[in-house]
């Protein structure tokens, strides 16, 4: 009968233990993402000096503004009082000045409902876009397909629109 309770007082240990790797490394993922609105806008942002089919520009820079929004809401829910022992065990002495925003349930409710609406916005938007980019890529495919062939002379012609439609099939299927 003792065995049971040493292997009872092993399996309490090493639950504690791995409870003290494991609790920093769950809570460090939404402190990572803390940074990740900042990429969105910077996609944004080379999204709108890229040169694109005017659809799919404005799709893209949408889907991107939207996802900012979602990640910057999502994260005023998360960086709250109830996180900030998390937030206080990974960044060690300094988190202690750091002030947290402390919502109201209520608050807290609607400022989730405004993130889920922006993720679902740039879900929305990514299938637009998708939907419009498809429809391009169609239509050059189409159009590359009608093109005749003329003679000798314009074989390198013929080998870049073969490439081309190749390459317009692959993205179209992927």
């Amino acid at each position: 009968m003792g065995g049971t309770q040493d292997t009872s007082r092993n399996s309490k240990e090493m639950y504690v233990s791995l409870l003290t790797i494991v609790y920093p490394i769950h809570a460090s993922y939404p402190v990572l993402r803390l940074g990740k609105p900042i990429e969105h806008l910077q996609a944004a942002l080379r999204a709108a000096l890229a040169t694109a089919p005017v659809g799919e520009q404005l799709t893209t820079i949408a889907r991107q503004i939207s996802y900012f929004f979602f990640l910057s809401y999502d994260a005023i829910v998360w960086v709250r009082p109830s996180n900030a022992a998390a937030f206080r065990l990974l960044m060690r002495s300094k988190a202690n000045s750091i002030k947290f925003i402390a919502l109201k349930p209520e608050t807290s409710r609607k400022v989730q409902k405004t993130s889920f609406q922006f993720w679902f916005a740039g879900i929305l938007f990514s299938i637009i876009n998708s939907v419009l980019k498809t429809a391009r890529l169609a239509k050059e495919a189409k159009r590359l397909e009608s093109t005749k062939t003329w003679g000798e002379k314009d074989l390198a012609d013929e080998a870049a629109r073969e490439t081309r439609l190749s390459a317009i099939k692959t993205s179209v299927l992927s």
